[in-house]
């Protein structure tokens, strides 16, 4: 077996597994990091809790914040991992703890970290905003819709506009899921 220096690469190197295997490589990296001060075995750590699953994602969020707190600034030296796809992956973990405003914040943090070049951070933006309120979802890709900086996808956002316009006029309200007991 190869000899790793931190949970990081564990996790990088076997970005790609899934099933059984995965769910068993986090839960190693999380006995044997989780005590961890190093940056890198605290972003592995986040990572392996994000593999484990909903019962876990609190304390992916935990870790991914840990990180992001105290080592956002150490240079990040990972195939698979970036400083985009760490807050990409927060963002998606605080959606689905109904963390909206948060996940919004890590989603505008992307979009800096890419200089605006992924149309698909705007739209995440606008899908969380038909939960928390369709008529802010609509006022949002009205105001990307008429940013000059932003007009190479227009289209995009023209699409998703129509989308949210065509959801607000059926009287679409989103209601989560129940929490399973």
């Amino acid at each position: 077996m190869k000899t790793y220096e931190n949970a990081l690469q564990i996790i990088a190197d076997n970005y790609a597994i899934i099933g059984k295997e995965r769910q068993e490589l986090a839960a190693m990296v999380i006995d044997k990091y989780k005590s961890s001060t190093e940056p890198f075995d605290i972003l592995g750590v986040a990572y392996a809790y994000l593999w484990q699953g909903a019962k876990f994602r609190q304390d992916a969020i935990s870790y991914f914040e840990k990180y992001l707190s105290e080592y956002s600034d150490v240079e990040l030296n990972c195939h698979c991992i970036k400083r985009w796809s760490i807050y990409s992956d927060l963002a998606t973990l605080y959606e689905k703890e109904y963390k909206y405003q948060e996940a919004i914040l890590c989603l505008h943090k992307c979009i800096a970290i890419d200089d605006h070049s992924n149309a698909a951070d705007y739209i995440r933006i606008g899908d969380i905003l038909v939960k928390e309120d369709i008529s802010k979802a609509e006022d949002f890709y009205l105001k990307i819709l008429n940013d000059p900086k932003l007009s190479k996808y227009k289209r995009q956002f023209a699409y998703a506009l129509d989308e949210v316009i065509q959801k607000k006029n059926r009287g679409y309200v989103y209601r989560p899921r129940n929490k399973k007991q």
